[in-house]
């Protein structure tokens, strides 16, 4: 592949997300210009890269393939101070089946569990909906956790490794349970 097509294809990614974030970016947060759920949502110590205060401030980059990041600068998050995400304080009802997905978030190397009120908000509450996502290739979930992060965590920067993890973790999470479920079939 030329190295101009690359190029094109990941500015192309990039303004792709940048899209993606600005509309499903919540009224209030660019309102006030504070994230909606800043206070409500737990980082994980693994997590992302955020503009946040009160971090340590990273070194600006320089690549030439990253033009986008050429003169940013980023905070890392204090992974001491971030707590994981309690699934008791979310609403229980009888549908929502939302300890298969957090059990799921949980099978996750590194564990994503922060990323459940994402789901919740998306509407992906079930096995059943984890298995639907899991059929859909590779390109088609990334845009899926890409709207679910910029919509439900819009002060989380979802990385490149962050989806990665999402997609194989969901893929060995769907396999396991069809096998676990064959395996109770074939004992009865």
């Amino acid at each position: 592949m030329p190295r101009g097509t690359a190029n094109e294809y990941r500015e192309k990614k990039r303004l792709e997300i940048r899209d993606l974030r600005r509309k499903y970016q919540t009224p209030s947060s660019s309102r006030r210009g504070t994230p909606a759920l800043s206070c409500a949502t737990p980082v994980p110590e693994h997590a992302m890269l955020t503009r946040s205060s009160g971090s340590k401030t990273l070194p600006s980059i320089s690549r030439s393939t990253r033009p986008a990041l050429r003169s940013s600068t980023v905070t890392l998050v204090d992974r001491n101070s971030v707590a994981p995400a309690k699934i008791d304080s979310l609403p229980a009802s009888p549908q929502t089946h939302f300890e298969e997905v957090a059990d799921f978030l949980r099978t996750c190397n590194p564990d994503m569990t922060y990323f459940l009120p994402a789901f919740i908000d998306f509407g992906c509450r079930s096995r059943s909906y984890l298995e639907a996502l899991a059929s859909y290739s590779d390109e088609h979930m990334d845009d899926i956790f890409m709207k679910m992060a910029s919509k439900a965590l819009p002060e989380v920067v979802l990385t490149e490794m962050d989806i990665w993890v999402l997609k194989q973790g969901l893929k060995e999470f769907v396999d396991t349970t069809k096998s676990d479920a064959k395996k109770k079939r074939k004992s009865c």
